[in-house]
């Protein structure tokens, strides 16, 4: 055991380095308030256990993940950054399993740290490894489902490819309930292991007794995920439209940083065929083909409107294939022999590539100007409530306009009593969570307020002024909107502060001689 501790200190030694910098270089990152997605995630392990699976099913997601996140806020509090740090840590033993799990398919250390560090410092990882929600999970199972099914390609072996069957189905499976997405991506590598199997007889896929648990691990998640809200996340899918709709072919260019992950290190890896066997070569490039298929399909799917789900999040598991992919193309770069020593070309081109990807996604400009943030949500809603709690008056009504795509349930009764209550319910949590208004505050829930149509507010009764003072409105809204809406109310602005993507309002409706000025103004 010491021994095989003493042979293999390089690569722990890289793999915790990287884990370390994974999470230092995320932590300024997490201080920042939840933005109104992590919203979502607060709400839904804010009460009680018995509350996370429905409050869960509100925002379209499967409660797995949700029972995970109420285990660990008990454990380690409420904080932003305490809650955070769950992400933080997923990525960061991403990054890690990443420098060993290379270096042990590769024989390679510089190919190992090289995927690593891309992982570490790649944007989409930095966002969702500092994000209060699911996908930083999704990447470090989609590390070790691509590196089970490396390790059944590259074995020649027929013992132990049951348990490594049975390591890749429970991280697909564990996947799915976390995400359910996700299983679109991942379960194209067992799809990628079958046709390689199809082409190359060396690799050996004699069933097991192993795989019968697979199975049943297959069953019980097909029908853990058909008894579960995805049915009616389902019917919803027209409200993702507002952000998964492709329309573009340039969407899929700017998706992934495509050179430094895919472009550059396959053209150097086919470069190598002179001096490394075919099937070494295209077993490197397996999982960068599975990336950029599923990322592809995603693509096609929204642009053609099947289903808008173009966003990263929905494929997130395909980053960290393009990454496995990317360190073992690295690995087939010659060692030449100058002067009699051995002079490594990976170091060099790791050097290229991981600036190639700073430069590409902003990461260098940010640390040249000394800005240790790498990620910025630009939602305070901390910032907003506490300015509404030190200046609106104790009687004042509060409005909440979130801009949430579930917001049309809180003004629909005939969705359901308990559907109705818990939107309602998640309509008020900015203000009623941790960044809670005192209880002298009466909150009045506006459903995408400023953006409903002028001509309807004007169809109904104008609710005349309730008491003397002025109303506030907590809007995510842009400022034209909510300026429209207050117009189509016959009120006027007093003071407006933002706070990043947040914005406060102070308001009052107009007096009564301008309100029939107006009217007539308009041609009532």
């Amino acid at each position: 055991m010491k021994k095989w501790i003493h042979n293999h200190w390089a690569t722990f030694f890289w793999a915790f380095a990287a884990f370390v910098v994974a999470i230092l270089i995320r932590l300024p990152s997490c201080y920042e308030s939840f933005w109104l997605d992590e919203l979502h995630t607060a709400w839904a392990i804010w009460g009680d256990f018995a509350d996370v699976s429905p409050r869960a099913a509100v925002g379209n997601q499967t409660p797995l993940y949700f029972y995970f996140m109420w285990i660990w806020k008990a454990v380690v509090g409420e904080s932003e950054v305490m809650l955070r740090m769950s992400s933080v840590l997923a990525v960061a033993l991403g990054s890690a399993l990443l420098v060993v799990g290379i270096h042990q398919a590769t024989q390679r250390l510089s190919a190992g740290v090289f995927a690593g560090g891309i992982l570490v410092v790649e944007s989409n990882s930095l966002f969702f490894g500092t994000e209060f929600r699911p996908y930083a999970f999704v990447m470090l199972l989609s590390v070790v489902a691509t590196w089970a099914t490396m390790r059944l390609i590259q074995s020649e072996a027929k013992d132990g490819k049951g348990k490594l069957r049975l390591i890749l189905t429970a991280a697909i499976s564990l996947a799915a309930l976390i995400h359910p997405t996700s299983i679109v991506t991942l379960a194209l590598l067992p799809v990628a292991l079958l046709i390689f199997a199809t082409v190359d007889r060396k690799l050996n896929l004699k069933f097991q007794i192993l795989d019968f648990i697979s199975l049943i691990l297959v069953a019980a998640v097909v029908f853990a995920l058909t008894n579960s809200s995805l049915g009616h996340s389902w019917e919803n899918r027209s409200q993702w439209r507002a952000f998964g709709q492709a329309t573009s072919a340039s969407q899929f260019w700017a998706v992934w940083p495509w050179l430094p992950l895919a472009i550059v290190p396959a053209t150097l890896a086919l470069a190598m065929l002179w001096r490394e066997s075919k099937r070494s070569v295209v077993t490197a490039m397996v999982p960068m083909v599975v990336g950029v298929f599923a990322t592809g399909v995603f693509f096609v799917a929204s642009y053609y409107d099947w289903v808008p789900l173009w966003h990263r999040r929905y494929f997130v598991a395909a980053l960290p294939m393009l990454v496995w992919s990317a360190g073992a193309c690295v690995a087939k770069l010659p060692a030449p022999v100058l002067q009699g020593r051995i002079m490594p070309v990976g170091p060099l081109v790791i050097v290229v590539l991981i600036c190639m990807q700073l430069w590409q996604q902003g990461t260098l400009a940010q640390w040249q100007r000394y800005q240790a943030q790498l990620v910025f949500r630009g939602e305070d809603w901390r910032g907003a409530v506490a300015w509404i709690q030190k200046n609106a008056p104790a009687d004042g009504m509060v409005g909440i306009d979130s801009g949430l795509i579930e917001s049309a349930k809180a003004s629909r009764k005939d969705s359901g009593a308990v559907d109705w209550f818990l939107s309602r319910e998640y309509q008020r949590f900015p203000v009623l969570g941790p960044y809670r208004l005192t209880d002298s505050y009466e909150s009045e829930i506006g459903t995408n307020i400023p953006k409903l149509d002028v001509q309807l507010m004007f169809r109904r009764r104008l609710r005349p002024p309730l008491h003397e003072s002025t109303d506030w409105l907590l809007s995510r809204s842009s400022e034209s909107q909510i300026s429209r809406w207050l117009e189509s109310r016959l009120c006027r602005i007093i003071q407006l502060q933002a706070f990043g993507g947040v914005r406060v309002v102070e308001y009052e409706f107009l007096a009564r001689e301008e309100i029939s000025d107006r009217l007539q103004q308009m041609g009532f």
